[in-house]
């Protein structure tokens, strides 16, 4: 990692005031910097790095500095299986060919998507940093007594530690537009890598030479350890037997974490959500092929047993995972298909042989236990039917619960709104397509300026001088691509196709997608990496052209770009989470808490009519939402039990109050989704502000980066594993990437951009970040590029382009942000969500979900309808009439159309032209008459909305 700080380091080219004595990280050890500043923080510590040696696979020993020096170093395996075997991989594809001349002029870090994440304008990350590092690991070492006997394991833990906050603030390159990688996402990914490589080498060093002679032969694959982490909490009974899941799954995914990284150091964990946790490893980790994926090799048994041990010890047996493998290649956008297959793979789970003697039933039972469905439970004096075992867990929630007052809630009472309601809320992002990297293909990293010279005026002619080049075998600087190849050396066209292009095809699906799309699939041998150009017409030179192309001019889904799109994902949720209470716009006064101290009373739960409290060490809590208190003493009896006797009376001018978060995670914040619970009332201002963040965050890729909101609202009595199970439908996570689409007109996504970009920063607009991040599907009109977008069996080229280049014909495809709701007046209600091309397939309720840059429509019938009670008493009678008429007059949509446009002038009392079109604009309309002239069928569509606008604000809600 000290090699990639130097790169930055080097002062004097981005700060003139730091006086850096040297240029490049080769000086910094070829003239002994890095030995005399070791030398300068102590003695103890330049002895212990320059005298440690690590046993290689080959069974010779190498000095630990070797490691530090990157390709400075003159070793074979650092050279080869390092910097040409990993880091090439993973930073030669990162960085792709991004011009020189796009230097930055202020350093700038932007997150995966364009926006500004942070200005690099610390001097003291660069020098300083580095030598206080060295400070502070010198008094780690010595603290611990680490010279004397180290704890590799502990100096591992405290080196990430302190390098990932520092590494994250500065930048890997200092070019546009591949400022969105930091340097500890490199450098993380190449680690890893190299990791995974010495590991696979260490279990089986057959191929040692091998990688040393042609370090290209290097394959990795990705370790899956999948469970369904949403079906856990779909045993939700209560919000503290959720709590319980969502921890130990997070426990359980740390210490997966360790055993695969530190116990059994087989590679890096690359990525986690609610499917399961992810490592890069060696290619030879994998064992027998299982349908598209591997099981873990067999000689590895003992890590297959310790992973189930695992689930064991935390889960007594309720849930075990798959264990799966990639087909190795040369990067990690086979990741993206192991988790989109994950549903599939869950019912491959491997089972210890003596599972079923893990699961401890209770006792005389009365029946199966209603939290984990899995244990015979014995009822005696408990609320609920549950085993001893949830019973047990249930209690350390409480403990928790109370020596952390001030944080979110465990009480669904105290989350219920002043109408009893909650709201069940889950953020998802569509991620599946930037995974495996097809999405990736819309961002470029350079912008070509046409023409190019007299023959390359725009793309088609540039396409046929590749495809001329790449015959006669022409260098890159003899093509009219000779200045966009920074970083790609100036070959013959066939031996860039081969050495090059190749290389980033390997293993992955554009490996089968070239095959499958050439005359001849035998043309090309991607395992031995050789060509015959004989087996290839014009046809197929042409098609290698485009890809050519297209591979030069894109981003490429390189192992740490992948990194930052889920990190940049992650963060966006978990900074949602960390002010959801403002976002939720909730006034202080109903996040506070009453409670009596020093009382004599029994531990336990209490009630009072409707209120609920807890007793727990001589003190009392309202658990019930402060909103709901309508008197001012208490008579608390024990809770559940029939004409108990009044234990205490409580005064609530003796009561004091203490501030505490009233809402709940179900499901803490993965790259994917989050899933929440809060006060029903609170929906809306949580819709608004999110759309806001979301413009925030992903202005420059809004349509390509889909947010859906998927919002239950129940009883906060009605169970809340039923909410849940609505929950998880409502993701709606079987619908197709290809049923999301939208087509709008340039001007309609103009305007759609407009109200995203007016969040740009200064440095975004000065970069011309619209030019390389807002490149959208074309389906009508030519565009600037013309890309393979998504490598499918069929060959079907796309144009992209941005809509500064467009005229009023041109139409777009996006994939936009949506919002979809449903409130559970039943528990059969939740068999009404289900999709079909994207839509719910209830008619009535197929407009949902709905395009979220419409939730004006919402806002602005609120408005309208419920400012007061004669307007609400119209619409409720409005209401009842399209019922009775769309059940009557089933296929009557003329006689429909005719009545309705009559009645809404009736009843809604619309007298003159202004407000019959004030109507007509909640329905998006600018008059009335654009709601006459519509079709029979679009204006059934109208009515169902004006059906789910009530049913959102009224039913739902109690507008």
């Amino acid at each position: 990692m000290e090699k990639h700080t130097q790169e930055l380091i080097t002062g004097k080219k981005y700060f003139p005031s730091v006086n850096s004595l040297f240029k490049t990280y080769k000086d910094y050890y070829a003239q002994n910097y890095f030995e005399n500043e070791l030398q300068n923080t102590n003695i103890k510590l330049k002895d212990f790095i320059l005298k440690q040696k690590v046993k290689m696979p080959d069974n010779t020993d190498l000095y630990w500095l070797e490691f530090f020096k990157g390709d400075a170093s003159g070793e074979n395996i650092i050279q080869k299986i390092f910097s040409r075997g990993c880091e090439n991989v993973n930073s030669g594809i990162d960085k792709g060919s991004p011009q020189d001349a796009n230097q930055l002029e202020n350093l700038w870090i932007s997150s995966a998507f364009g926006s500004l994440k942070r200005k690099v304008n610390d001097e003291n990350d660069f020098d300083s940093s580095r030598l206080c590092f060295f400070r502070d690991f010198h008094r780690f070492l010595e603290d611990k007594y680490y010279y004397r006997s180290p704890d590799w394991k502990e100096i591992r833990n405290w080196v990430f530690e302190h390098v990932k906050p520092w590494y994250s603030r500065l930048l890997s390159d200092s070019r546009f537009p591949v400022n969105d990688v930091t340097l500890f996402d490199q450098v993380y990914m190449t680690a890893s890598m190299f990791k995974a490589v010495l590991a696979s080498l260490y279990i089986d060093n057959s191929n040692y030479q091998n990688f040393i002679k042609n370090p290209q032969l290097i394959k990795w694959s990705v370790l899956g350890i999948q469970y369904d982490k949403l079906a856990l909490a779909e045993k939700g009974l209560k919000v503290a037997s959720i709590k319980w899941y969502r921890e130990t799954v997070n426990k359980v995914d740390n210490q997966l974490k360790k055993l695969i990284e530190i116990e059994y150091p087989l590679g890096n964990e690359v990525y986690r959500d609610e499917t399961g946790i992810y490592f890069v490893v060696g290619e030879n980790i994998k064992g027998d092929k299982d349908s598209e994926f591997y099981k873990l090799n067999n000689a590895l048994s003992v890590i297959k047993t310790k992973i189930q041990d695992i689930f064991t010890s935390n889960f007594e047996g309720e849930i075990y995972p798959a264990i799966l493998l990639t087909e190795p290649s040369r990067g990690l956008m086979n990741l993206g298909h192991l988790v989109e297959k994950a549903k599939e793979n869950f019912l491959k789970a491997e089972y210890p042989s003596d599972f079923k003697t893990k699961l401890k039933h209770d006792s005389n039972p009365n029946g199966i236990c209603q939290i984990c469905n899995m244990r015979l439970a014995h009822k005696g004096n408990k609320n609920n039917l549950i085993c001893d075992t949830c019973q047990e867990r249930l209690k350390g929630r409480v403990s928790n619960w109370i020596n952390n007052l001030d944080k979110e809630t465990i009480w669904i009472d105290e989350i219920q709104d002043k109408n009893g309601r909650v709201a069940l809320v889950t953020l998802k992002f569509e991620l599946e397509k930037w995974l495996n990297g097809d999405m990736v293909n819309s961002l470029i990293i350079q912008n070509i300026d046409f023409p190019i010279e007299n023959n390359c005026k725009n793309t088609n002619s540039l396409l046929l001088n590749i495809a001329d080049g790449i015959k006669q075998n022409k260098k890159l600087n003899n093509t009219c691509l000779k200045n966009y190849h920074t970083n790609i050396p100036n070959l013959g066209l066939k031996d860039i196709v081969k050495k090059w292009f190749l290389e980033r095809s390997i293993g992955s699906r554009w490996e089968e997608f070239i095959k499958n799309n050439l005359s001849d699939k035998t043309a090309i041998d991607f395992k031995n990496r050789k060509i015959d150009w004989r087996k290839l017409n014009n046809q197929d030179i042409e098609f290698l052209a485009y890809l050519i192309l297209q591979f030069i001019l894109r981003k490429n889904p390189s192992p740490a770009r992948l990194r930052r799109i889920w990190e940049t994902t992650n963060e966006f949720l978990n900074n949602l989470e960390s002010k959801i209470i403002e976002l939720a716009e909730i006034k202080e006064e109903r996040c506070k808490r009453l409670y009596w101290e020093n009382i004599s009373i029994d531990d336990g739960e209490y009630e009072d009519g409707n209120l609920l409290f807890w007793a727990e060490n001589s003190a009392v809590y309202l658990i019930s939402s402060i909103e709901k208190i309508e008197k001012e003493e208490f008579k608390l009896r024990k809770c559940g039990e029939k004409n108990s006797r009044i234990v205490i009376t409580l005064k609530r001018e003796q009561a004091k109050k203490e501030s505490y978060k009233p809402y709940f995670t179900i499901l803490s914040p993965t790259p994917v989704s989050w899933q929440f619970i809060i006060p029903a009332e609170n929906i809306p201002a949580v819709i608004k502000n999110i759309q806001k963040e979301y413009y925030k965050n992903f202005r420059w890729v809004y349509g390509k980066l889909p947010l859906h909101i998927g919002v239950i609202i129940q009883n906060y009595k009605k169970p809340l594993y039923i909410g849940i199970k609505a929950l998880r439908k409502i993701r709606r996570d079987n619908v197709k990437w290809e049923d999301l689409k939208v087509e709008l007109n340039w001007k309609e996504l103009k305007a759609r951009q407009k109200t995203a970009f007016r969040y740009q920063e200064k440095p975004e607009i000065t970069s011309q970040c619209e030019d390389f991040y807002s490149i959208y599907e074309k389906t009508s009109g030519t565009g600037k590029y013309e890309f393979y977008l998504y490598p499918e069996k069929n060959k079907i080229k796309i144009w992209i382009d941005t809509t500064q280049n467009s005229s009023d014909t041109d139409k777009f495809k996006i994939y936009p942000n949506t919002f979809d709701f449903e409130f559970l007046d039943s528990n059969t209600r939740r068999n009404d969500i289900f999709y079909k091309s994207g839509k719910r397939f209830l008619e009535f309720k197929s407009n949902r979900p709905y395009d979220l840059y419409h939730w004006d429509y919402f806002f602005n019938f609120r408005e309208f309808f419920f400012s007061d009670e004669k307007s609400s008493s119209k619409l409720q009678k409005l209401v009842s009439l399209i019922y009775s008429k769309l059940e009557d007059w089933k296929k009557e949509e003329e006689s429909i159309k005719a009545f309705m446009l009559s009645a809404f002038v009736n009843i809604l009392e619309l007298r003159d032209e202004k407000s019959k079109n004030e109507f007509a604009r909640l329905l998006g309309f600018t008059k009335f008459e654009d709601l006459q002239n519509l079709k029979e069928n679009e204006f059934r569509k109208k009515l169902y909305l004006i059906l789910d606008l009530f049913d959102f604000w009224h039913t739902s809600l109690k507008y």
